[in-house]
């Protein structure tokens, strides 16, 4: 019993080492489908699809239970905005301002009485002012005096009706009735004058006297205007209005089969489904509306990770690229939720269209397009109008991934823009002009959220540097900067060997053109080729392509001691890379262009020399690995027939045609390209494009005469 408590913990250890992928696998399954479930809405979704105008494509419609029939929410609108017109701009009375303003005029004029003592006709032209003026300021106060510069811009209101309270009563009257301040102010000053102009005529300087004397002062707004009062009549208006008109009674018909959907029928729809997703029902059908989701939710994830293992088996392997993938699609669901719960903005402003063109930057056009069509069926479930939301992203997503092969230019990504936007506008005028029957009737301004959510798209640019730093992975936009011959790295090496740099251009070049035809990622290849010698800096020398004619340094060293520095420079090709922080994916090719091969010149020279001894292959060969993709594998290629071309004595099509084969198909029987998905069709395929190319780069020149 105790040898079996012993072996029970190794099992365990065993069995986690030989199914570590799948756990973390379905790990990352049940956290993506437990999430996305929890952002589905909870109100239960109405089954049935309709368009007005169309015919009722289900099943007779019987109304399972009494509901009431809601105004239709433009109907609604039009109903509060008529009545918020109608409720006047509220004002209090401040009985305290005429008060305050005639004790101010009294004083003042009684000052100047105290001046103008013993002079009885100023003291008989003030007194009399005194009781003008007072009088025709109460006259002014008692009309009303109204505030306003306070009054709030509502277009919905047209301001021509006043309400004033006081005490607590409120009496309308149309604005025109009462003053301004500046109304009021000229009517106070023309009431003065009037007076005063009868002592101009008498000797009496009236202006010389009142010439310190302000009438602005006196005049002030007695009713002030009073938001809060507004606001809660508001309030209790909009309270009042009813969001509905009409019942439907249980077992009453609302529409058949065939039957076109009317103005009135679509009326009733719409209660009927919003009454259905009001009501949650009991907890048996809550639980089942969840079950039904989770299930949903988990088919959807079972399909594209099906997808992914059978069709796309090296991303099924790396774990970050399945990770990357499904948080990109939670990400997407998850805005999307957030949106349409708080209401923020139209669903259509979200540049859907990112998804698929940066999950093709780091995989291919057609995981993208499945990664696409999964992400647009999930948020279709609860999207409003769910079949036009995903024809038209669908339509979106297509086109930007057909018209942007790759992100070698910006200019690319501009003119996709466009090129979605359009797509966008065209697909939701069809559907558009289909369910309307009029152009008329279109959403205009739907048109606005295509343009944001085409132009949003360009936040590709720093969403793929921050992928790729998070994620470790290496995008076409980083490739072609490693690839510019002004880098650092390979400015050195032009530098410190220029017979090797001018070794890998070539090697680049022949990649890449390979891979153009057979398939695979040309930039990748070309800039894992450009890197793929750096090592060779170390000892330059001792190369062949940047060794001094007539001088081979290997003279004096042993055949051992030469391949063990011919074997070194793939180590220090690797040092230098992860000096230089080069990524892994390149770093890849540095280790791989050799393979497991052996330096097959020096091994010969060895038994030659040595033809009693026993010799070590472990000293002769290559550390490895094996190339593993179409790229190093086709690097692989590209770097021996680059290599062993230089040393051709005569450059004929036969002398090319049979370095090729020959070099290739040695590589072949050695097994270097059996971790590769290289078939024999592509080998072909690769052999005969290499040598077209050395065709082309080694052809016969014409003779100048001198």
């Amino acid at each position: 019993s105790l040898l079996l408590k012993k072996n029970v913990p190794m099992k365990l250890i065993e069995f986690w080492h030989k199914h570590t992928h799948r756990i973390f696998i379905l790990f990352i399954l049940s956290v993506s489908v437990t999430f996305m479930v929890t952002l589905l809405p909870s109100k239960v979704k109405f089954k049935y699809e309709y368009i007005k105008g169309n015919p009722w494509m289900h099943e007779d419609l019987i109304a399972p239970y009494d509901f009431p029939i809601y105004k239709p929410a433009e109907e609604f609108n039009k109903e509060k905005d008529s009545l918020l017109r109608q409720i006047p701009n509220y004002f209090a009375l401040d009985s305290n301002a005429v008060s305050g303003a005639l004790r101010k005029f009294s004083y003042d004029l009684d000052s100047l009485q105290a001046h103008a003592y013993g002079n009885g006709r100023k003291n008989k032209f003030l007194t009399g002012l005194k009781v003008h003026g007072m009088r025709a300021m109460k006259n002014i106060y008692n009309n009303g005096i109204i505030e306003t510069w306070k009054l709030p811009k509502d277009d919905r209101k047209d301001h021509n009706n006043i309400a004033v309270l006081n005490n607590n009563m409120a009496e309308t009257r149309t604005a025109g009735t009462y003053f301004t301040p500046t109304i009021a102010y000229k009517a106070f000053a023309d009431s003065i004058s009037d007076y005063t102009k009868q002592y101009n005529t008498a000797n009496l300087d009236t202006k010389e006297l009142l010439k310190n004397f302000s009438l602005n002062k006196y005049i002030k707004p007695n009713l002030i205007y009073s938001p809060e009062t507004e606001a809660k009549i508001r309030k209790s208006v909009l309270d009042n209005v009813s969001l509905t008109r009409g019942m439907v009674q249980a077992g009453q018909g609302i529409v058949q089969r065939g039957e076109t959907v009317t103005p009135e029928i679509y009326k009733n729809l719409e209660s009927l489904r919003r009454e259905h997703e009001m009501n949650f029902g009991s907890t048996l059908q809550t639980f089942t509306s969840y079950l039904g989701k989770v299930i949903i939710i988990a088919i959807l994830h079972a399909i594209y990770l099906l997808f992914v293992w059978n069709f796309r088996r090296e991303t099924y392997n790396d774990r970050s690229k399945v990770l990357f993938l499904l948080l990109m699609i939670n990400i997407v669901v998850l805005f999307s939720s957030i949106t349409l719960k708080y209401n923020l903005v139209n669903l259509y402003l979200l540049p859907y269209a990112a998804l698929p063109l940066i999950v093709k930057t780091f995989t291919d056009s057609r995981l993208a397009v499945f990664s696409h069509t999964i992400t647009i069926l999930i948020i279709g479930y609860f999207a409003p109008n769910g079949y036009e939301f995903i024809f038209v992203e669908f339509v979106a997503g297509m086109v930007i991934l057909l018209k942007l092969d790759s992100l070698h230019r910006r200019n690319q990504l501009f003119i996709a823009v466009g090129v979605v936007i359009l797509a966008y506008v065209i697909s939701y005028f069809g559907l558009s002009v289909i369910h309307e029957r009029s152009v008329e009737l279109i959403n205009w301004n739907k048109f606005l959220w295509f343009g944001g959510s085409g132009l949003l798209i360009l936040i590709v640019f720093p969403l793929i540097f921050i992928i790729e730093k998070s994620f470790n992975f290496l995008s076409d936009l980083s490739l072609l900067e490693l690839s510019d011959s002004n880098q650092p790295l390979l400015r050195l090496l032009s530098e410190s060997a220029p017979g090797t740099f001018q070794h890998s251009m070539q090697v680049a070049n022949l990649a890449e053109s390979v891979v153009q035809q057979i398939g695979g990622n040309p930039l990748l290849a070309r800039t894992g080729a450009l890197y793929h010698d750096i090592g060779k800096m170390t000892n330059p020398m001792y190369f062949t392509e940047n060794q001094i004619a007539g001088i081979n340094i290997h003279k004096n060293l042993t055949e051992i001691e030469s391949a063990q520095t011919i074997i070194a420079h793939v180590t220090d090709g690797v040092a230098t890379a992860k000096k230089y922080n080069l990524p892994t994916q390149i770093v890849d090719f540095i280790k791989t262009h050799h393979g497991t091969g052996t330096t097959r010149y020096f091994v010969s020279m060895y038994k030659k020399n040595h033809p009693d001894q026993e010799i070590n292959m472990q000293l002769f060969t290559y550390p490895g690995p094996k190339p593993f993709s179409i790229e190093t594998g086709v690097v692989m290629m590209a770097d021996s027939i680059e290599a062993a071309s230089r040393s051709l004595p005569v450059y004929t099509e036969a002398t090319i045609n049979e370095l090729v084969d020959r070099i290739i198909d040695y590589q072949v029987a050695d097994g270097q390209f059996s971790e590769t998905p290289l078939t024999f069709r592509d080998i072909s395929k690769t052999k005969d494009i290499l040598k077209n190319k050395l065709q082309n780069i080694y052809h016969a020149r014409i003779q100048y005469p001198e």
